[in-house]
């Protein structure tokens, strides 16, 4: 996980700090820091691409999807039972819309992979790499996240 490097205003910094445990259960623990150095009042859009990597023979990458969303992304990320609400709530201090400019930090936030089993994904043996663009209430380039997954099966969980 991190800030895209490439995007000069983006709104959001991580700290390469950034670690993750597998449970056993197929949750994931993950610890990260970051800041927010602007604020917003909402979300007008957010638009994640989705593209995945297989390592067989070389490494070879495509287009999976790209999922777009409206002023809906502040309830969507506030959603609880969400792969990811277990992450949002381990954010300190609490991180929700609007976005408030500041320091953040999540310990051990949880990240319930076993939800990834629900998308029509081809999940093993794949490397994931998902660009985030979010834009803010005045519909600018707020913020720029790029994140990697490795799937791998181990012990019948994905």
């Amino acid at each position: 996980m991190s800030h895209c490097k490439d995007f000069v205003d983006n709104a959001m910094y991580i700290y390469p700090n950034f670690t993750q445990t597998r449970r056993p259960n197929g949750e994931y623990l993950v610890s990260a820091s970051f800041n927010v150095s602007r604020p917003s009042e909402t979300v007008t859009k957010a638009i994640v691409q989705l593209d995945y990597c297989t390592q067989h023979v070389g490494k070879t990458c495509e287009h999976f999807q790209t999922w777009r969303f409206g002023r809906e992304s502040c309830s969507i990320w506030q959603s609880k039972n969400t792969m990811w609400s277990g992450f949002i709530d381990a954010i300190k201090p609490h991180y929700s819309c609007p976005f408030k400019a500041g320091h953040y930090v999540a310990n051990n936030g949880s990240l319930d992979g076993r939800m990834l089993n629900l998308f029509p994904f081809p999940l093993e043996d794949k490397e994931w790499n998902a660009t985030v663009n979010v834009y803010d209430d005045n519909n600018n380039h707020w913020l720029c996240g790029y994140l990697v997954v490795k799937m791998q099966r181990s012990r019948g969980h994905t």
